[in-house]
């Protein structure tokens, strides 16, 4: 609280930018994950991005353990948006290293358990990128008392 002109006026905190974004990518990633296991012409089996359950599985994790780094703090949640962004990351590095061995329309089986194509390369280093974004709307480094 400070003094202005004679009356007082209480500081406002910054939003919770980071803890937000990563609530609603968590949901976002389950939900995507639970719609892929329904059959339908963008996401699944015989999908555009070509999804099993495993990949299905792997979304809805993302999802959760974005939403798990949201019960803490603004910076947790910040953390949780980079940890999920470089394991997208990852997956999308091993699955263009696997798919740079095919001819341009094929799948291949990443870790011999998810079935992975180009499309889903690019959902997921998009998704990577998305993450970092939303990780850098952290506020923490601006809050006079920290979470």
């Amino acid at each position: 609280m400070f003094r202005l002109g004679g009356a007082d006026i209480e500081q406002m905190p910054p939003p919770k930018v980071a803890k937000n974004l990563a609530r609603v990518m968590g949901i976002l990633l389950i939900l995507l994950g639970l719609i892929a296991m329904l059959p339908n012409p963008v996401v699944g089996a015989e999908g555009y991005f070509r999804m099993n359950l495993y990949l299905d599985s792997l979304l809805i994790l993302f999802g959760a353990v974005l939403l798990a780094f949201t019960s803490k703090g603004e910076s947790t949640a910040a953390t949780g948006l980079y940890f999920v962004a470089m394991a997208s990351l990852a997956v999308a590095v091993v699955g263009h290293a696997y798919l740079s061995d095919y001819p341009s329309g094929g799948e291949v089986k990443l870790w011999d358990l998810v079935v992975c194509n180009q499309e889903d390369v690019y959902l997921m280093g998009a998704m990577a990128a998305v993450l970092v974004i939303c990780g850098m709307m952290n506020t923490s480094s601006r809050q006079v008392i920290n979470d």
